[in-house]
């Protein structure tokens, strides 16, 4: 009895991610190293089914880590198949965005597939599905999620950086102050706050058409699962990046011109700089949250890069 309570614990504490007590009872009894549930799943399996990561790692750094890889559970499932299915909603709750999850669920599908070995990934369970196959079944809505999130997002950024094009190109025909009508020179070319206006109006025209290219590129991908991981992250960063620098920049061209127009007032330069500020500190704060999970969640990822702890057998 008192056994089976123990049997009981380890796997309980491994679906919770308690990596002190499963380090403790495998410490005094490694055999529960390889002992299974009534689904005849062990603790590495449970642990890949439950996404817990820092367990995983521990498990990866024993010396019977390629024994416990090698089981299959009741319905021959292996740890690649368990990979595949569903992460549970506790461990996808705190992503946002369903494409952040999908990817999310396909970098601990990729982290399992490399610790595996090569044949592991074209085994077949009891209902004849490969890996990838359980995967691509079990991710289905939350795929058609992602997308739709990814293109609502998108829609929203390529309507912003349109009009920051539109605006910044009439600015950019309009010159402040006019033209000279004998040399036909804008009158205020001399001017050192000019150059700065002419310059912020370029880089804001070129980034905002670059952010519309990339927010397209989204809107019109074909979504595949391996998109997911590195492509539509990469391209919403780079859309949402040059975004924010072509409204800084647009900004910053109207600030120039302020400057220019109100230089016996300079009493007026401050509360226009501070005006001119709310917009861009508004539009970074919604939207720098979601980009800086694209950017640590697609380049900074490193839980699974850590090295594995210590041995305990």
């Amino acid at each position: 009895m008192k056994s089976a309570k123990v049997h009981d614990a380890i796997f309980e504490a491994t679906d919770r991610g308690i990596l002190e007590i499963v380090i403790s009872l495998t410490k005094v009894k490694p055999e529960f190293l390889r002992c299974t549930d009534h689904l005849g799943m062990n603790i590495f399996m449970h642990a890949i089914k439950y996404r817990q990561e820092i367990l995983y790692r521990y498990l990866c750094g024993l010396r019977s880590k390629a024994a416990m890889a090698a089981c299959v559970d009741s319905s021959e499932n292996n740890a690649l198949h368990l990979a595949g299915m569903l992460a549970p909603y506790s461990k996808l709750r705190h992503i946002p965005g369903a494409a952040l999850k999908v990817q999310r669920e396909l970098q601990w599908f990729k982290e399992i597939q490399r610790a595996m070995l090569p044949h592991d990934s074209e085994k077949k369970n009891i209902n004849m599905m490969t890996p990838r196959e359980v995967f691509t079944t079990n991710h289905k809505e939350l795929m058609i999620e992602g997308e739709k999130w990814m293109k609502e997002t998108a829609s929203f950024c390529v309507v912003a950086s349109a009009l920051v094009v539109g605006i910044m190109f009439a600015a950019a025909i309009t010159i402040p102050g006019g033209n000279d009508q004998k040399f036909g020179f804008p009158i205020f070319f001399d001017e050192q706050l000019f150059r700065v206006f002419i310059f912020s109006t370029v880089v804001s025209v070129f980034s905002s058409v670059i952010s519309v290219l990339e927010f397209l590129g989204i809107i019109t991908s074909r979504y595949a699962e391996e998109d997911f991981l590195k492509v539509l992250p990469r391209t919403m960063t780079l859309g949402v990046t040059f975004l924010l620098l072509s409204i800084a920049t647009m900004l910053n061209a109207f600030i120039a011109v302020i400057f220019i127009m109100f230089t016996e007032e300079p009493w007026i330069r401050i509360p226009i700089i501070l005006l001119s500020a709310i917009p861009v500190i508004f539009f970074a704060w919604q939207i720098f949250p979601i980009l800086s999970e694209i950017v640590i969640s697609t380049y900074y990822r490193s839980f699974f890069k850590r090295k594995d702890l210590p041995y305990y057998e």
